[in-house]
């Protein structure tokens, strides 16, 4: 993944796909946000120029997961890995 650009959006959705229990897959991310996820403290955005501490604490990241994400519900319908399904069909052919 790390060869293909600008595809932290893709990363995010895998680790969404993965992290369930029913599903239990490790996928492990350099996704800033995919690390939120996983419970790291890593700065999310360039805030070292605000002075303010309320502002500074609203911008905490470890704030934005309110809930373990391995506890979500597995919600990827069929429909979402059909073309991946189909791909490698033709592809094993």
């Amino acid at each position: 993944m790390a060869r293909i650009p600008y595809n932290g959006y893709l990363e995010i959705w895998l680790q969404r796909v993965t992290q369930p229990k029913t599903v239990d897959i490790d996928f492990v991310s350099n996704e800033i946000i995919c690390k939120i996820v996983d419970g790291e403290n890593v700065t999310l955005w360039e805030n070292n120029w605000i002075a303010s501490r309320i502002l500074l604490k609203a911008l905490d990241v470890t704030k934005i997961v309110v809930a373990p994400a391995d506890e979500i519900n597995e919600v990827v319908k069929p429909d979402e890995i059909e073309l991946f399904t189909q791909n490698a069909l033709s592809q094993s052919q």
